[in-house]
This record gives structure tokens, sequence and C-alpha cells, in this order.
């Protein structure tokens, strides 16, 4: 019997291993980080066999993108972040290298253009700049627009999904001015038109949430506008599109600011009403108009508007809609609302709000009411306004709460 194929048999079979290895770790990195790092450095040696043609069998963009979904589901997990962290920075480029190093190889020689058999997928190039996007690293906005480049370099389209991890890496960069983040989205959004890819409410919302959080005078407008222009465009905002501009109004100073922050509330309620999905409001929608109201409080008919949506989130609630239900920040802001005015009746009520806050806790066992430093702080500078003794007295037994 000959034994000319015993040579490309082991070939074959040190693949075989390879690949099995490189899936084993992978599986093992959901629970232990660190199998991660393993799984990276076995698909860097399968690559280097490879091109070295040591090994025999196609390298698939499946087994490569397994590998990097399960870096992006590892860093939904606060232990296992310095793994993901340390996977990005010392094995990320190394495997896309290699990975557009083999593709351009052709029986065994470097080529000037790719094959047909790539073993990456725009998916690889997406969970690349999901990973670069999430990425704790200054320069992270620049490296996802150094992959998009790479993508076209090897004859793949940039998509939606791509520019959409564009868009994230802006927002959560720590080295741009945050006054200049909703700029940066805006042109990635008006070079997504140009190109001619989808712009979905996901897209649009990254950058409302950097209107959002920019400090800029016209941030207010700038997102009211842009929630305009999406429903013109058919693009179906969705409730976290209208609480991100409320939440952007009621950091605004604009003197009707939380009057258009209600408005937009009762917007979203009457779409929800009429049968449009994905439009109802949430506590955290509640919450950031109360805050609205909370902030620019100077009479106490103002501080009730805050309170009389707090008693308007408990009916609904109690009714059975629990994604409607008041927490700590609910309680606490309609609290701040009354510590601003200098009124019996307002020190008096920010006292009976922390009662019920303490009660609601103990009778349902819901942390999610308890008050907090900052809650019996607004009730103490409340009490802080008023001169009568009782007021005095009722603030020392606060106090003694407290400690």
């Amino acid at each position: 019997q000959s034994t000319d194929s015993s040579p490309s048999q082991q070939q074959r079979k040190r693949g075989k291993g390879l690949h099995g290895r490189i899936t084993e770790k992978t599986n093992m990195a959901s629970n232990d980080a660190r199998a991660l790092l393993q799984a990276a450095d076995l698909l860097l040696e399968l690559i280097k066999e490879k091109q070295e043609g040591n090994i025999q069998g196609k390298i698939k963009a499946l087994l490569v993108n397994r590998l990097l979904s399960t870096a992006v589901r590892c860093n939904k997990n606060k232990k296992n972040r310095k793994a993901v962290q340390k996977f990005v920075a010392t094995k990320l480029d190394k495997i896309r290298v290699g990975l557009e190093g083999l593709a351009k190889m052709k029986d065994g020689d470097a080529s000037t253009s790719y094959t047909d058999e790539l073993p990456f997928d725009d998916i690889t190039y997406n969970i690349m700049a999901d990973l670069r996007a999430s990425s704790d690293r200054n320069d992270a906005p620049e490296q996802v627009k150094r992959l998009i480049l790479r993508m076209e370099g090897v004859g793949l389209e940039p998509d939606t999904v791509t520019y959409y991890h564009l868009l994230k890496a802006f927002v959560r960069s720590k080295s741009i001015k945050r006054e200049d983040k909703p700029i940066e989205c805006d042109a990635i959004l008006q070079q997504m038109k140009d190109r001619g890819v989808e712009r979905t409410v996901a897209c649009f919302n990254a950058c409302l949430a950097a209107w959002t959080n920019s400090g800029r005078k016209d941030a207010p407008h700038r997102a009211e506008n842009m929630l305009i222009s999406m429903q013109k465009q058919k693009i179906q905002p969705n409730f976290v599109s209208f609480t991100t501009v409320i939440e952007c109004l009621g950091r605004s100073t604009e003197s009707d600011a939380k009057e258009r922050a209600e408005d937009m509330l009762r917007l979203m309620s009457e779409l929800d009403a009429s049968g449009m999905p994905d439009v109802r409001p949430t506590t955290v929608t509640y919450n950031s108009v109360i805050s609205a109201h909370g902030k620019r409080a100077t009479t106490i008919a103002e501080a009730e508007k805050a309170d009389n949506l707090l008693q308007e989130m408990k009916r609904i609630s109690s009714a059975g809609e629990n994604s409607i239900a008041p927490d700590r920040i609910t309680y606490t802001s309609c609290i701040n609302a009354y510590s601003k005015i200098n009124d019996d009746r307002a020190a008096l009520r920010s006292v009976e709000l922390l009662r019920e806050m303490t009660e609601t806790c103990e009778r349902i066992g819901d942390a999610s009411v308890a008050p907090d430093l900052l809650t019996y702080n607004a009730v103490l500078r409340t009490l802080g306004r008023q001169t009568g003794g009782y007021h005095a007295d009722m603030a020392k037994s606060i106090l003694n709460e407290m400690i």
C-alpha cells in the first residue's frame, strides 16, 4: 500500500485537531474568559500553520466569527472585561492581519488579490467593530474607521451594523469633546445616506444620545428636529428615541423645556394607545420628565407637577403596568422639587414621600424604592428651609434613621 498520502493525512489531522481545540476553548470562554485568550492563540497558530503549508483544509469564517462573538458576550460580564480588553489590545489585529494575509494566498503562494474562498466575511468585521467600539481605548473611533477601510480593501461593503458601531464608538469615546460628538455622529449619518446605507432607529438613537450628552445650548432643538426628521423619513422613533429627547429637554435651561418634555410624554402615551409598537413610556421616561420639573421648580404649584406625575405612575402601575412603577429615582426627584420651595407644605410633603418610600419597601420588599443618601439629603434640605421647631425635630429624627 502506498504511503504517499501519509503527509497530507497528517496535515489534515493536525488542522482538524486545531479546529477542535479552538471550538473547545471558545465554548469554555463563556464561563472562563481566560479560555478566550487561549482560543485566540490557537487560532493564530492555525493561521500560521496554514500560511506555512503545514496543514490542509480551509479556515472558515464561521470558526472565526464564533470566537469573536464569544468575546462580545464575555464583555457584557464585568468579571470578564479585563480579559476581553487584553484580547482586543493584543490579539484582534493579529487575527485580522493573519486572515487577510491568508486570504491572498493561493496554493501556498502570496497573491496580490483576494481569492473567492475567504476565511472572513462582513460579519467578521462587524464583530471586530463591535469589540473596538465597546473598548475603553481612546482611539476606538479611529480603530473602527480603519476597520471600515480594511473591509473595503478586501472587497466587502460596510453596512448598517458597521456604521452603528462607528456611531457607538464616538458616543462612548472619552477622548473626544462631548460638544463635538453629535457633529461627528451627524456626519456619519449623512455619510450613510450618501452611500445608500440603511439608517435604522438604533443609528438615530445613538446620535440623539450624543446630542443629549453634549451640553450644547442648541441640543434640545437639534434633538427635537432629529425626531421630526426620522418621522419624515418613515423611520419610526421608539421609546428610547423619545426618552432620550425628553432627557435632553430635562437638562435644558430653556424656560419651556419642562412643558415640552411633558408634551412629548403625552404624545408617547397617545401613540401607544393608538397601537403604535415600542413607544410606551417607561419608568425612565417618567423620571426624566419629573426631573425636568424638579430642577426648575420655584413655586409649590410647579413642584406639585412633579408630584402629580408620581401619582399618575402609581395609578398606572397599580393597574398592572409594572414598566411604569415609581422607583427611588422617581421619589427622590419629586422630593428634590419640593426642596427648592420655602413653604411648610413642601417640607411636610417631602417627609410624607420619604415615609411612603420606606413603607412601600417594607410592605412589598422592593429595594428599588428604598431611600438612599440623596433622598435623605433632599428631605433635610426641605426641612432646613423652615424655621419652626418641629421641623428641626423632624430633621433630627431623620438623621437618627440615617445613622
